[in-house]
């Protein structure tokens, strides 16, 4: 958080990341909120409206910058209420209710976060941002076999895409800001829904179409290219029963899927290769060792062989650019 004073009427300028699911200590996700308010004499007068939050008074913005000071979930989760009953024609209302779903989410208390969700989306029916924390804590709950939210999820997940697709913005984004986030929200609300699709409704495919579009939006998530080589790999698997076949007699078509599954292999172990991703790398190894020994060993070798030059073509991927969107959580 950052004041500024400049020539002219005073400007207040309220500094926020631009992190939808921020871990630590930013819990408002938004990007920079441009103006709060301008003093003339002894009078509050309002800005001209953009399309960004503003506060209407001085109070207001104190009691907005006392819920942004807030460190732990239940202090934001406290602060935010009295804040929401104070103000309920408030600008910042929809900065607030997103701050207290990720709160809610940091308690591991699911049940409270979509209580918040649906009542900010009732608020704001496009509160995109909200919906996204939703969408990526569900999807993240269906990978340990928690179904409780999915049928939310889901929706939340093509209502966020609607929304993209019809050409919307957050409130509270810049337009240079949302053109270079929302490749990372296409990519997340698509892996969202391979996740579903792979774990609820056991469609392999439709996993695959979701999920190679997640990587093509971020080509640097390495989470996505492990669940898009599990559903690949579950696709050869019912398409070739007798897995253990010698290698001449595989048809064309098994042939591609091996190639497929060997290029997502590889692109997922380059971008495991730093320790703080060691227990996906864990199960990514173990992954390839399970499928690979189910093979026969001419087809297990050829698939390492080709793991190994789709990793020498794609280096590339091992160093992301600094620019690159930076990812949910």
């Amino acid at each position: 958080m950052a004041l500024k004073r400049v020539a002219g009427p005073t400007l207040v300028l309220l500094l926020l990341s631009a992190s939808v699911l921020a871990e630590d200590t930013d819990y408002f996700g938004s990007e920079t909120i441009v103006y709060i308010y301008e003093t003339v004499g002894d009078s509050m007068q309002d800005l001209q409206r953009r399309a960004l939050p503003a506060a209407d008074s001085k109070d207001e913005y104190k009691s907005y910058s006392g819920v942004v000071a807030k460190q732990t979930p239940q202090e934001i989760l406290e602060e935010s209420a009295k804040f929401l009953e104070k103000y309920e024609k408030s600008d910042l209302r929809s900065l607030v209710y997103q701050g207290m779903v990720n709160a809610a989410i940091r308690l591991n208390d699911l049940q409270l976060a979509f209580d918040i969700g649906r009542k900010a989306l009732s608020e704001y029916p496009d509160h995109m941002l909200v919906m996204t924390q939703l969408v990526t804590v569900s999807a993240n709950k269906l990978l340990y076999g928690d179904k409780a939210y999915v049928v939310d999820a889901e929706k939340y997940a093509h209502e966020v895409l609607g929304l993209v697709e019809a050409g919307k913005m957050p409130y509270g984004y810049k337009p240079d800001r949302w053109k270079a986030y929302l490749p990372t929200v296409v990519a997340d609300m698509n892996c969202a829904l391979g996740i579903v699709a792979l774990y609820h409704h056991q469609d392999e495919q439709a996993a695959v179409e979701r999920l190679s579009i997640a990587v093509q939006n971020n080509p640097y998530e390495p989470y996505a290219y492990y669940l898009l080589g599990k559903a690949q790999v579950a696709i050869y698997q019912k398409a070739n029963r007798s897995t253990k076949k010698p290698a001449s007699s595989l048809s064309l078509q098994a042939k591609e899927q091996l190639s497929k599954i060997a290029d997502t292999y590889a692109k997922a172990l380059l971008l495991t290769e730093s320790e703080s991703y060691k227990s996906l790398r864990a199960a990514l190894e173990y992954d390839i060792q399970s499928f690979g020994t189910s093979l026969g060993e001419k087809i297990k070798a050829e698939l390492a062989n080709a793991i190994e030059l789709a990793r020498s073509n794609n280096t590339l991927l091992a160093k992301p650019p600094a620019t690159a969107a930076t990812p949910n959580p």
